[in-house]
């Protein structure tokens, strides 16, 4: 799976919302890298259950997405918006997360394949069942902060838009 923004996107984005000492190791990955990790944001964000539906039943992404009543969700002022902004942020963001992080790619990557029946880290186990669920993505979402808060609007929570 490509990822819904490009490399050039996630630097752009990335350089007004991460310190550039932050920013090192991304800065420092060649473009192949970069890809990989953009692409695993995207599973991640595939995988989630959102709010409302697609735009257009063969759009490749979850974004953008309409509500109950036809509205866009998170319209921005673009006419026809790739997605979000709110969204391409929290895809650059959790790629480079990633770096740092790779733990939560790696859980949620063994939960799908399931491969991993439990895991233990610091003394705290974790049972995993072989698919992954709504609950294994938000668990994986809100382990980095700024990407959650970016996306918890589009959660899909009781059936109902929040």
């Amino acid at each position: 799976m490509a990822s819904q923004i490009t490399i050039a996107d996630a630097d752009a984005l990335l350089t007004g919302l991460v310190l550039s000492s932050e920013r090192a190791g991304w800065d420092e990955l060649i473009d192949d890298d970069k890809q990989v990790l953009l692409n695993r944001a995207q599973a991640l964000v595939e995988a989630g259950s959102w709010d409302g539906r697609k735009y257009d039943d063969e759009q490749a992404y979850a974004f953008p997405r309409l509500d109950d009543d036809d509205n866009l969700i998170g319209e921005e002022s673009d006419p026809d918006p790739l997605a979000p902004l709110a969204v391409r942020e929290a895809l650059a963001l959790l790629a480079w997360s990633f770096i740092d992080r790779a733990d939560i790619w790696d859980a949620f990557e063994l939960r799908i394949s399931g491969s991993l029946a439990s895991h233990s880290a610091g003394g705290i186990a974790k049972a995993y069942t072989p698919r992954t669920g709504r609950g294994d993505v938000w668990e994986a979402l809100r382990a980095v902060p700024d990407v959650w808060r970016r996306l918890e609007r589009f959660w899909r929570r009781g059936g109902r838009i929040v």
